[in-house]
């Protein structure tokens, strides 16, 4: 992932993660299209029937920095027109730092058999909400501070994937992966931890704050490890590349016994590399995520859409150094004032026998949701509702090495 964007509260609050680092920025520059465009050992993840493509010793690292952006605003009276304006109250910016690795490894008895693993950050539930309140004063300069309204959502979820590409015939691959969900600490059997954490802290009274005493309500999950599989299938069409993927539903069991899952998901991919002069790859991809087959979330009722994606992607190679750009479009679980345009762009480089390729993407949405922290009496907000804008930037960087 590298960053999947999809980081709303409202998907926090109902205790939904969302993907973070699938693949390489290679990958993640043609708009996200890694079951197509990744060209290295992170194939053992995102399409394993592709790993056959790689005759040599690889090993790839992606590093990324994601950086969330929150605005909160509710509606208020405007003295001088008497009408409603937005008024902003919150401002929150988080950075996040993320890690991957990836190994290919050919069997030299027998040239159309390749081994991956992969090693990375999977599925993303953190969240940070911090709001300060202030209460009235007669200070033209500031309000004073009263306290603060706190909400904390911390888990990460890692998959460590063993794979394996076979070519049956010149333009015919299949592969498959084990894959392992895991929490990324120094055991793969050690539980996933996920936290959150709901307080109001009292500086001082005052009718702006959520409770006249500090408070703190926390709930803990603690989710095993389990095991999953993915397909994958890879077929040569003269300038074209047609590729299948898909990937079991994982179900992870709390130990209280309550369940988490993770939908299967389904992938299809074409890839055009048109016959001309300058080389130059279109590719085009499609995800579904049956959502709606969840009746419940930590046995919390939901009803939820499907998730599909559409990805579109183009490479230029420009004097042997690629120029990378794409667009995605998903639609979300909850509704449609959630369905999000992300757009990604990149380049990349030889350098001392080292492919490095860089990634950027950004996002936005906006939407309503009702105000998490509402005063006693409070008649500052009559609908309980608060606009959120969130946006997402994403920064990878990719470094593949072959050993030829």
């Amino acid at each position: 992932m590298c960053f999947a964007f999809s980081q709303t509260f409202q998907s926090r609050d109902f205790f939904i993660s969302s993907e973070m680092m699938e693949m390489s920025a290679r990958a993640n520059a043609s708009g996200k299209t890694g079951m197509m465009m990744d060209n290295n050992a992170f194939w053992t993840f995102t399409n394993p029937a592709a790993l056959s493509e790689l005759k040599d010793i690889q090993i790839s690292f992606t590093s990324m920095m994601s950086r969330y952006k929150e605005h909160r605003s509710i509606k208020i009276h405007d003295y001088f027109g008497d009408y409603l304006a937005d008024a902003s109250y919150v401002f929150n910016d988080d950075n996040y730092y993320n890690n991957g690795i990836a190994l290919s490894v050919p069997f030299y008895l027998y040239d159309n058999l390749t081994f991956g693993f992969s090693n990375l950050p999977y599925h993303n539930f953190n969240y940070n909400y911090v709001e300060e309140v202030h209460d009235a004063s007669f200070d033209l300069n500031k309000d004073p501070l009263v306290g603060y309204h706190i909400e904390k959502i911390s888990g990460l979820i890692y998959n460590f994937s063993f794979g394996m590409g076979l070519k049956l015939i010149d333009n015919l691959s299949i592969g498959f992966s084990l894959n392992q969900i895991h929490s990324g600490g120094g055991s793969f059997k050690s539980p996933i931890i996920i936290e959150r954490i709901k307080s109001v802290v009292v500086l001082e009274e005052s009718n702006n704050l959520a409770s006249n005493e500090s408070v703190s309500d926390s709930v803990i999950f603690n989710l095993n490890t389990t095991n999953y599989l993915s397909f994958g299938w890879l077929m040569n069409v003269k300038n074209m590349v047609i590729a299948l993927n898909l990937k079991e539903a994982i179900e992870m069991t709390s130990d209280n016994h309550f369940k988490y899952t993770i939908p299967s998901k389904y992938s299809f991919g074409i890839m055009l590399t048109p016959r001309q002069k300058i080389p130059a790859s279109v590719v085009f991809e499609y995800n579904v995520q049956h959502y709606s087959n969840l009746d419940s979330i930590y046995q919390n009722f939901v009803e939820l859409n499907d998730k599909k994606t559409f990805h579109f992607g183009i490479e230029y190679l420009n004097n042997k150094s690629p120029i990378r750009v794409g667009v995605v479009y998903q639609n979300s679980p909850f509704e449609r004032d959630l369905n999000e345009s992300i757009f990604t762009f990149g380049y990349g480089m030889f350098l001392n026998g080292v492919d490095i390729d860089l990634a950027a993407n950004y996002s936005t949405i906006t939407y309503s949701y009702p105000d998490q922290f509402i005063p006693n009496g409070d008649i500052s907000n009559p609908n309980q509702f608060e606009k959120i804008i969130e946006s997402n930037i994403g920064i990878s960087i990719s470094l593949t090495y072959d050993f030829k």
